[in-house]
């Protein structure tokens, strides 16, 4: 069965849109590309088409994306309203007859509850458009903001939460506040000017969303990489995933007042930025890999350094556990907090640590292998209890992982052509998609071409956005100060979630 729902988008032809769902078979490694026409209409007419959250629950968000930047309307989505944009903005930014010269907006309104929430005026100050019919409120049931700007939710960010004494009945999550239509930029620049963008993608581990881009794009020039290449990207994106897996194992620590923890993994994550900068000379926004390869070659002496490095961090990884493992508060929080069974798991959509932690070994790396992934030993570490715990040492076990591909990669690096030949212009016509594991769960990017030099569509799966939906539906029926941990064990990026 093709139990996994990957995206859902669409592709807009001027007189008909594609919408194109993308599912995946986590027991037999089976993908599969769905695709349907939907008349057009007019300008900022809606278009109607039935949802599919009765068979996905993954589907929710995902169609109201669709719903926000299309203007196709998922009849019977129990909750149909913008996601990424305010409600009163005006037409679809994805359509192409979209007015880029911008459009009035409302400043008194913002981003309205979902629909069936009952508000009561007298409790709350709200604007009124966010009231129904009939104004009447459970008695003790409260309704408490927080964000966006808090620092439990990693950036600008709001949570929703509708409380019954301390528990969590009903929450919603209200993102887009960092979003700039990263996809409606890639049909406005060519290929390579959009080279730059994927690193804006996910600030905390851009390699890893460079390499989903420009993979995408070679196979629809059909562009051959080199083997030295391949290695390069590998040793390159396992850093990054250390680096951000230290940045999250830093930030966990923060969460419960473990400072420790907190300034450690922020040293140790410096030295992995630093071997970027030894690299390309950047540390956060390296812009290193290009159609066929990378920009340039290992620097004298890296190979040397990497290996001092990922000494240092797998020596110091012992003491990091140590102190979080032993320490009493630490585990009140997190073991047999947040727990997410196989079977939600799935049908949320959950990907990356997330859903390994919950008993899945699903990683890309290992069953649907990219570059020269099949060609080095690891393992895939999975969860035993799906609670807060559990993701937490995904990612302890996940950095081990990376510094064991990092040893062999470096020992085995081929001679030879770090750029192989690359299209300069233009693409092929037709379409492409890529299947990246980034550190916080499956990446991709879905290019559409006609031949010119700028994509038709370019569609960003991100691996953060539908986690933040699964964070949401786990935090119902837990304590507020929980749900606060439970979020960050899903380690969100905004710049990811909002693109």
């Amino acid at each position: 069965a093709l139990t996994h729902l990957n995206y859902i988008t669409a592709v807009d032809w001027g007189k008909a849109f594609d919408l194109v769902y993308n599912l995946w078979s986590i027991q037999k490694m089976v993908e599969l590309e769905v695709k349907t026409k939907v008349a057009h209409g007019e300008k900022d007419e809606l278009v109607d088409f039935p949802t599919s959250t009765g068979v996905y629950q993954a589907a929710d968000w995902f169609e109201r994306e669709v719903y926000d930047l299309f203007g196709i309307r998922f009849v019977g989505h129990p909750d149909m309203r913008r996601i990424l944009l305010r409600e009163d903005w005006t037409s679809h930014p994805l359509r192409k007859l979209y007015d880029r010269r911008g459009y009035p907006i409302d400043p008194k309104l913002g981003q309205p509850p979902p629909q069936t929430w009952r508000i009561n005026e007298g409790k709350l100050s709200l604007p009124k458009k966010w009231l129904e019919e009939d104004p009447e409120i459970e008695e003790n049931i409260l309704t408490l903001n927080f964000g966006p700007h808090h620092p439990s939710t990693h950036g600008p960010m709001m949570v929703r939460a509708r409380l019954d004494g301390e528990i969590i009945i009903d929450a919603d999550v209200v993102i887009g506040y960092l979003h700039r239509n990263h996809e409606k930029l890639g049909e406005n620049n060519t290929w390579i000017q959009l080279l730059p963008y994927p690193d804006r993608t996910n600030y905390v581990s851009p390699i890893n969303w460079e390499w989903a881009y420009v993979m995408a794009v070679e196979e629809l020039a059909g562009v051959e990489v080199p083997e030295r290449a391949e290695y390069i990207r590998v040793i390159m994106a396992e850093l990054d995933r250390i680096q951000s897996h230290l940045m999250y194992l830093a930030t966990a620590g923060d969460a419960v007042g473990q400072l420790t923890g907190f300034v450690w993994g922020l040293r140790d994550r410096e030295l992995v930025l630093d071997l970027n900068e030894m690299v390309c000379g950047a540390r956060m926004l390296p812009n290193y890999f290009r159609f066929g390869g990378v920009n340039r070659d290992l620097p004298k002496g890296f190979a040397e350094r990497t290996r001092q490095v990922v000494d240092t961090v797998e020596k110091h990884l012992e003491e990091f556990s140590y102190i979080y493992e032993k320490n009493p508060v630490f585990l009140k929080r997190f073991e047999g907090v947040g727990v997410l069974s196989p079977q939600d798991a799935v049908e949320w959509g959950a990907v990356g640590p997330g859903l390994r932690a919950s008993g899945i070994p699903f990683d890309v790396r290992k069953d649907d292998p990219y570059s020269v992934y099949d060609r080095f030993d690891f393992d895939v570490p999975v969860g035993k209890h799906g609670d807060n715990l559990d993701r937490f040492m995904m990612r302890v076990e996940e950095i081990k992982q990376s510094i064991s591909i990092v040893r062999q990669a470096l020992k085995d690096l081929p001679s030879g052509p770090y750029q192989g030949k690359a299209p300069t212009l233009s693409i092929p016509e037709g379409e492409a998609s890529s299947r990246v594991e980034t550190p916080r769960g499956e990446g991709s990017y879905y290019v559409v071409s006609n031949g010119s030099p700028r994509p038709v569509r370019m569609k960003i799966k991100s691996a953060a956005f539908i986690n933040v939906y699964v964070a949401k539906r786990m935090m119902i029926g837990q304590k507020l100060q929980d749900a606060l941990v439970i979020l960050g064990t899903w380690d969100p990026v905004l710049g990811e979630i909002d693109r």
